[in-house]
């Protein structure tokens, strides 16, 4: 039955990189191409010009990645290595939950890869197509792989009796590379870091200072980049620190996060049901509550680590785009799938042999469903693409002149091609940006 499973996992890891097959190039690409191939920047020098002119945050390693791929790779093998990081993530969860909570699966792994991957891929409708399969916001996703990799090799290296210099140094390095990602992530990962030290009973001080060293020194690299101040400057956000404004948007983040993960946490109660119509149940009222308790003790650094990814944009409004939430959203999946280990390893539910006819049916089922919503999404990839590529030929046929193009038509349904387009203003930055590109005199859009 493994074996059924794995090449239903294969097949589903098959047909979410097969999307990749009719992304493109939009917004802030045209800047970047324009840059690095037209221009012929080098990669460290559109992070440099970032650093200092708009985001901090392009200084680091996923920066680098980006620029990088837009510099010498086609769009389709820019968003493909995005997709894989997306599928590794999950992989992640998997590795991390069993280093936490000893919740080791193992018959039932490519099952809960399956549906953690559906999960994800369904839970993410409002940003995937900026975080994933937009070579420009990858940078999201990579860095949340980045992030589960700092949260394994944590895991990983708590439970070694002894550690050596050369783990004491490998951490500090990975948490200053992890800490240079984005605000809200290292923000998390902070609140994570001292939420664990504190449940910690074997506490070793230097490891989880040297951590915190390392996420706290590449927060304030990036923090500290003149580009940031620049760019509130140019924008409509703001800095705020009025404690009635603070805790209304914490109320607001919270809820507008949680809305935008319904998805998510559908799938997470789906995953849930299997796990319960396929257990034994041992309830004994005197020991519940305890148990209730060592679980909520045990995830109470991952409730840290959801404040910790809010806990910038309560200064910074405005800032607050659905794809900012990914890391939220990986912090709340590892809150579930821990609880599902911690239950099991409670001995609250006894998991049996999850692989039976039914699940196996309902699996069927439901990436049978899938399968076909693909074609359906590849459909509307390949019609937005072809609008994308008459545009492309035009503007080369047509230098030094100013054009005119249709909106791009295509149903939001088709979540995974969502983009935003160019503007009817020919002013805007993307218009000139792209005009530039095609050496256009000037482009719009028109309804």
């Amino acid at each position: 039955m493994q074996k059924i499973f794995k090449i239903f996992y294969i097949i589903l890891v098959i047909s979410i990189i097969s999307l990749n097959a009719f992304t493109f190039f939009w917004l802030d690409d045209f800047g970047n191409l324009l840059r690095l191939r037209k221009e012929n920047w080098s990669v460290f020098q559109s992070m440099l010009h970032y650093y200092f002119n708009w985001d901090g945050r392009n200084i680091s390693l996923a920066g680098f990645w980006k620029f990088f791929t837009i510099k010498y790779f086609p769009v389709e093998i820019i968003t493909t290595i995005y997709t894989i990081f997306f599928i590794f993530n999950n992989w992640l969860i998997y590795k991390i939950c069993y280093l936490h909570t000893s919740f080791n699966d193992a018959k039932n792994k490519y099952f809960i890869l399956i549906y953690l991957t559906l999960i994800t891929f369904y839970g993410f409708y409002y940003h995937i197509s900026e975080t994933v399969f937009w070579a420009g916001g990858g940078f999201y996703i990579l860095s949340s792989t980045l992030g589960l990799l700092w949260l394994y090799y944590h895991f990983l290296i708590v439970k070694k009796a002894k550690k050596t210099y050369y783990h004491y140094l490998l951490y500090i390095f990975l948490s200053l590379i992890t800490g240079s990602l984005s605000h809200n992530l290292s923000c998390g990962l902070i609140f994570f870091s001292l939420g664990n030290y504190f449940i910690n009973k074997n506490k070793d001080v230097l490891f989880y200072f040297l951590g915190l060293l390392g996420l706290m020194l590449g927060t304030l690299i990036i923090s500290l980049a003149p580009g940031n101040f620049i760019r509130a400057a140019h924008g409509e956000n703001s800095f705020s620190f009025n404690i009635y404004t603070i805790i209304s948007d914490f109320i607001a983040i919270n809820k507008y996060y949680i809305i935008i993960s319904k998805y998510l946490i559908v799938g997470i109660i789906l995953l849930y049901f299997i796990y319960l119509l396929t257990s034994r149940i041992n309830l004994n009222l005197n020991q519940i509550f305890k148990k209730i308790k060592i679980i909520i003790f045990n995830i109470l650094p991952y409730l840290l680590a959801l404040i910790g990814t809010i806990l910038p944009f309560l200064f910074l409004r405005g800032f607050n785009p659905p794809r900012a939430s990914i890391f939220f959203q990986y912090f709340l999946i590892l809150i579930f799938i821990s609880i599902l280990g911690l239950i099991n390893k409670l001995q609250i539910f006894n998991f049996k042999k999850i692989i039976q006819k039914k699940i196996i049916f309902i699996t069927i089922l439901i990436l049978l469903i899938h399968t076909l919503f693909i074609g359906y999404l590849l459909k509307e990839g390949y019609r937005l693409k072809e609008q994308i590529k008459l545009r492309e030929n035009l503007s080369i046929e047509n230098k030094g002149k100013s054009l005119e193009f249709k909106k791009a038509e295509y149903n939001n349904l088709a979540f995974t091609y969502r983009f935003i387009d160019l503007s009817d203003d020919t002013s805007y930055w993307s218009n000139k940006m792209y005009a530039k590109y095609y050496n256009l005199k000037s482009v719009r859009i028109i309804k």
